[in-house]
C-alpha cells in the first residue's frame, strides 16, 4: 500500500510539473529572430550558458519562444530572464518538452525598462549523456538589438538563436499596436489596424511590383492568411485588405515586412463571410491585388481577441492566477488528494475486515475446543 501511495504522489507531482501556464495576452512580437532556422546549433545541458540578448522594445515581456532541434519527449527545460546590466534573475519558466524539432513556449510575465538589454538563457536541468537537445542559430546579424552568448566572456556579436520575444507597452492595451512599433516592422504577423479602417487599395498601381499569389484563407483563433510572395525583392513588404463584400468595399486590415507571408486577423464576428486580398507595396507604391481568399467564421468561433476581452474583465489576481497555471495544479492536486484520502479508507476498512476476520476465526476455534 506504501508503495501504491509513493506512486501516486510521484504521479502528482509530474502532473504539476508538466503543467505549462495557461496562454496570456501575448501583444506582439518584438524581437525575433525566426525567418530562417540556422543550420548551426549549440548543444543545451544542465550547466548551459547559452542565452540570446534582447533589447526591451517593450515594458512588458510576456513570452519567449525558442526553436529547439531533437528534443526529447517529457524532459524538462528551463528559461531564465536576466538583467545584463545588474545581472539579476528577473524570472525563469519552465516545463517539459515535446519530441522532435520545434518552437517552445516560456511564459514570463515580467516588467521590462524600455531600451535595455537582457538576457534570455536556456538549460535542461537534469541532461543525461543520451540527450542531444540543441538551439540552432543564424550567422550575418539577423537580428540587430542582441547576439548570441555562449558563456562567461563569450558572445558572438554577428550571430543569434533563433527565437521570438512576445511583449507590450503597459501603457496600451495588449491588442493594440505597441508604441513607437509602425504596422510594417517585423512584430506586425497579426491583426495591427482596426477592422473600422477606411483606408482603401490604392486606386494607381505599379507594374514593376508583381502582386502575391495562391492566397488562402483558414480558421484557426481568428482568420489565418497565407500567400506566395511576390517575384519583386525589393520589396517593403505586404498590405492585407478585407472586405464584407465580394470583389469590392475593401479596407486594410494589416500590413507585415516582406519576409512575413502569413497574417492572423483576429477581429472577426462568428457566422460572419469575409473577403480578404493582398497587395506588396514599396514606399507609397502597390502592386494589383491577389486572388480573392474568402472565408466564413465558424458559428461556435471564439478569436484570440475575444478570448483576451473576456481575460480583461477578471480582476489582475484572478488574471495572474490564471496565467500563471495555478488554478490547474490546485484542480490536479485535488483530484490526486481526493483519490489518496478514497484510498486511504478503502486501506482502513481492509485492515479492519481481517482483523474481524481474525478475531472470529479465533473465537470460533475457541468454541471447537470446547465441544469437545
Amino acid at each position: 500500500m506504501k508503495k501504491i501511495l509513493s506512486l501516486l504522489v510521484g504521479v502528482a507531482i509530474c502532473l504539476t510539473v508538466n503543467i505549462r501556464p495557461a496562454s496570456a495576452t501575448l501583444g506582439q512580437i518584438f524581437a525575433e529572430n525566426s525567418a530562417t532556422i540556422g543550420g548551426a546549433s549549440m548543444v543545451l545541458d544542465a550547466s548551459s550558458t547559452r542565452a540570446q540578448t534582447i533589447t526591451a522594445g517593450v515594458s512588458h515581456l510576456m513570452r519567449f519562444d525558442a526553436y529547439l532541434k531533437d528534443r526529447v519527449d517529457g524532459s524538462l527545460v528551463r528559461a531564465y530572464l536576466i538583467n545584463e546590466s545588474s545581472q539579476e534573475v528577473m524570472a525563469e519558466s519552465g516545463h517539459r518538452m515535446d519530441a522532435g524539432d520545434g518552437w517552445e513556449e516560456f511564459g514570463f510575465d515580467a516588467l521590462l525598462d524600455k531600451e535595455s538589454v537582457y538576457r534570455v538563457k536556456l538549460i535542461i536541468p537534469y541532461d543525461t549523456a543520451e540527450m542531444n537537445v540543441k538551439w540552432p542559430y543564424n550567422s550575418n546579424n539577423p537580428y540587430a538589438g542582441g547576439f548570441l552568448y555562449f558563456g562567461v566572456n563569450d558572445d558572438d556579436m554577428a550571430s543569434d538563436f533563433n527565437f521570438k520575444a512576445w511583449g507590450y507597452d503597459a501603457d496600451v492595451t495588449p491588442d493594440t499596436p505597441i508604441s513607437g512599433v509602425p504596422d510594417d516592422s517585423t512584430a506586425a504577423s497579426t491583426s495591427t489596424t482596426p477592422a473600422t479602417s477606411t483606408e482603401a487599395p490604392a486606386t494607381a498601381t505599379s507594374s514593376s511590383i508583381s502582386k502575391p499569389s495562391a492566397l488562402k484563407a483558414e480558421y484557426t483563433t481568428g482568420v489565418q492568411l497565407s500567400w506566395t510572395a511576390s517575384t519583386t525583392t525589393d520589396i517593403d513588404g505586404y498590405v492585407i485588405f478585407r472586405s464584407e463584400t465580394k470583389g469590392k468595399s475593401y479596407a486594410k486590415v494589416g500590413q507585415v515586412v516582406k519576409a512575413k507571408l502569413e497574417y492572423l486577423d483576429t477581429t472577426v464576428t462568428a457566422s460572419k463571410t469575409y473577403y480578404y486580398v493582398v497587395r506588396a507595396y514599396k514606399g507609397t507604391s502597390q502592386s494589383t491585388s491577389s486572388n480573392e481568399a474568402t472565408l466564413t467564421v465558424p458559428t461556435a468561433a471564439t478569436t484570440a481577441t475575444a478570448a483576451e476581452t473576456v481575460k480583461k474583465t477578471v480582476s489582475p489576481v484572478e488574471t495572474s492566477i490564471i496565467d500563471s497555471g495555478f488554478g490547474q495544479n490546485v484542480l490536479i492536486l485535488a483530484g490526486v488528494a481526493l483519490l489518496l484520502l478514497l484510498l486511504l479508507i478503502a486501506y482502513e476498512i481492509y485492515v479492519y475486515s481481517k482483523r474481524k476476520e481474525y478475531t472470529f476465526s479465533k473465537n470460533s476455534f475457541k468454541i471447537a475446543k470446547r465441544s469437545e
